[in-house]
């Protein structure tokens, strides 16, 4: 057996405190000049120590969230911050006798607009964007055909994806022309 100095105990006592060790069996034995042995095999004259089990920790599994699904969490957060999206002006299935082909388009957003989060409204005539997404709420398109048409608007996040969508505004636009000089009500 081998003799252990004062340093050799402080690294000893570190090593029971390891998981690894903490299974194993301690002896300790004091010889006949007062030096202290410690020893994981059983001697003559030695006491067992009794080493507590070491203290662990086992933190909570991580949550799996992919960065597409965090984008989809945070878009469907987004659109429930937005209470209403819809368009006043015109109204549903309204005639518009205009011989320019002038249309005037109001769009309400409650609560306003998120623009520092990089929200924008896009508007929609026949599917297709009449204007390039921004923050405004009052559109005027000029030169539209005559007949009907139907508007939508969007509130888009920074990278275009839809947020919320309003529901489809039908209007009827009526020019004169030279087939039928006089405006006619659909």
């Amino acid at each position: 057996m081998m003799k252990l100095t004062p340093i050799h105990l402080r690294y000893l006592a570190i090593a029971l405190i390891l998981p690894g060790m903490a299974a194993a069996e301690i002896y300790k034995q004091v010889l006949p000049d007062g030096s202290v042995v410690f020893s994981d095999q059983p001697a003559p004259g030695a006491e067992r120590i009794e080493v507590a089990p070491a203290q662990t920790y086992k933190p909570p599994p991580i949550p799996v969230s992919s960065p597409r699904r965090s984008a989809e969490k945070d878009r469907e957060a987004d659109a429930r911050h937005y209470d209403e999206l819809r368009i006043t002006t015109p109204e549903d299935d309204a005639p518009i006798r205009e011989n320019a082909g002038n249309v005037h388009i109001e769009i309400a957003v409650s609560p306003a607009l998120r623009v520092r989060e990089g929200h924008k409204i896009v508007l929609y005539m026949d599917g297709e964007p009449v204007a390039e997404p921004g923050t405004r709420t009052v559109f005027d398109l000029k030169n539209v055909d005559r007949g009907t048409h139907q508007l939508q608007a969007a509130i888009v996040d920074a990278a275009g994806k839809p947020l919320k969508t309003s529901d489809p505004v039908t209007f009827h636009l009526l020019r004169i022309s030279i087939i039928r000089p006089q405006p006619f009500a659909p």
